[in-house]
């Protein structure tokens, strides 16, 4: 195993040359300066020309996509699942997301006879704005790769916007919680949050976001239910009116449009 000493030997800083290979003005000033290596080898691996230290370690990056597509051609995988030139050059670069890409991506993933579950990097928004806007209203924007990433989030979120609310009211935290207060705690936190919203994400991904979505019609119900049978609370005529609003309001909420 090398050492620490040896591993930052390996990965400093290379040496910067005196003058910059590329000078980007902008109204007469200058905006940025860009220092280059670079090497060109034979197929056999031979250097044909060079300029800088190309033997120190270097992040290629989006830069290896070329190289990788061109693999995929020159193996003959993209004759034989007849990629598209549109989706080599998707392949060969980066892009922002935008549904032309999508569908690209999709297509490849057809042909292969795979789906998005085999992308081990998991979903985000698009780099495009307008395409993350459009996500976002049409309630599509992609769920984190990890469900239990998504309920820390949640609760950091929830948590900070307490934490606001308590110090702006003046409720200050004595530093003593009951035994009912922790045990509330672990239950919002286990079965409340992580295991109900693994669940939800799970089926979100197996199933018709038009059933998933019924989960908002019996979560006041269940609620209702709960507070009386575990807490003893009284079913009062408010209770169920309320509770019938807001079951009528979800339903008209998630009515699919015409």
């Amino acid at each position: 195993m090398a050492s620490h000493e040896e591993e930052q030997g390996a990965f400093a800083p290379f040496a910067v040359p005196d003058k910059p290979a590329v000078v980007v003005t902008r109204g007469g000033i200058v905006e940025s300066e860009h220092f280059v290596r670079y090497a060109i080898a034979s197929a056999d691996g031979a250097i044909l020309e060079s300029a800088g230290d190309i033997d120190s370690p270097t992040f290629l990056r989006s830069s290896a996509k070329p190289l990788i597509c061109a693999a995929v051609v020159e193996s003959g995988a993209a004759d034989r699942f007849g990629f598209t030139d549109a989706e080599l050059a998707l392949a060969a670069g980066s892009h922002s997301g935008e549904p032309m890409h999508v569908e690209a991506a999709q297509s490849m993933l057809s042909k292969i006879g795979l789906d998005e579950s085999a992308l081990a990097c998991g979903p985000h928004p698009p780099i495009h704005e307008p395409s993350a806007e459009a996500l976002v209203l049409a309630g599509r924007l992609p769920a984190p790769a990890s469900p239990l990433l998504g309920s820390a989030m949640e609760m950091l979120a929830g948590g900070a916007v307490l934490v606001g609310l308590a110090v702006a009211t003046g409720q200050a935290w004595s530093g003593h919680a009951s035994g009912e207060s922790l045990l509330a705690l672990a239950y919002l936190i286990g079965p409340g949050s992580l295991l109900a919203l693994t669940c939800y994400v799970i089926a979100l991904r197996r199933l018709p976001t038009s059933v998933v979505s019924t989960y908002a019609y019996v979560n006041p119900v269940v609620a209702v239910a709960l507070g009386a049978l575990l807490l003893g609370e009284r079913l009062t005529v408010t209770a169920l009116i309320g509770g019938a609003i807001v079951v009528a309001s979800v339903a008209l909420l998630l009515r699919e449009k015409p």
